[in-house]
Parts: structure tokens; C-alpha cells; sequence
């Protein structure tokens, strides 16, 4: 199982790891940092540690018992983990090409003003 855009659908209370709000939101090409079981993953090949990933959330999750971290940022530091052989989860959008960031700027264009906007930092390129 892979749960891609939205590590929530992995049923993180089913394991007891806890989904929250971090200090600041993630929305823009941010760079991670694979860690050295994600280089060693053969899911994640492609992913090289500097590498900009297109994030847009207002969450972060604990690791659930047992899961190894594959990629991670300092601000937000869980970014995709492995439980298992069988399920991986990312936080960012791996699947967006360029139109695809057009097209959800422009739906959201008329909201987007407000991110930030509350008592949380927004982290955005």
C-alpha cells in the first residue's frame, strides 16, 4: 500500500501515532533530505537529499511504532516512512507536474491569501 498526499490515509490512530498541526504550513517546492534507509528504498531510487518536493499541508504525524523515516525536512521533519514491506506513506505531492501546480493555484488562488494568515508560520517557495 502506498498512501501518497495525505499520510492520514494510512490510519495513523490505528497505530497510535499522532496527526497535528505543525508551527507552520508547507505549501511550495521545499527541499528534503532522503535519509539513508530511503536511499536504500526501492521505492524512492528517484529521490535524491536536496531534491524540491511540491508540498501543500497544514499537518505533520508522529512515526507510527516501528516505522523507519525515509525522508524528512527540518521544520517538519517526518516526510515519508515505510512500516513494513507493505505500506509507505509520503507527505508531499510527488504525482504534480507543472500544470498540475497551475491548476490547483488557480482554484484555490481566491483562498490562498488567507494561509498563514493565523497564528502559524507559512513556509512557501
Amino acid at each position: 500500500m502506498l498512501a501518497e498526499a495525505g499520510v492520514q490515509l494510512t490510519r495513523l490512530d490505528a497505530f497510535e501515532a499522532d496527526v497535528r498541526w505543525p508551527e507552520l504550513e508547507e505549501i511550495g517546492g521545499l527541499m528534503v533530505r532522503v535519509t539513508d534507509l530511503g536511499q536504500r528504498d526501492a521505492l524512492l531510487t528517484a529521490l535524491q537529499t536536496g531534491d524540491r518536493v511540491f508540498q501543500w499541508h497544514e499537518d505533520t504525524f508522529d512515526l507510527p511504532a516501528g516505522a523507519d523515516l525515509l525522508v524528512a525536512r527540518d521544520d517538519v521533519p517526518n516526510q515519508a516512512f515505510r512500516l513494513g514491506g507493505k505500506a509507505w506513506a509520503v507527505q508531499f505531492h510527488f504525482e504534480l507536474d507543472a500544470q498540475g501546480v497551475e491548476a490547483w493555484l488557480r482554484v484555490t488562488q481566491p483562498t490562498l491569501s488567507r494561509v498563514g494568515s493565523g497564528p502559524r508560520k507559512r513556509y512557501a517557495t
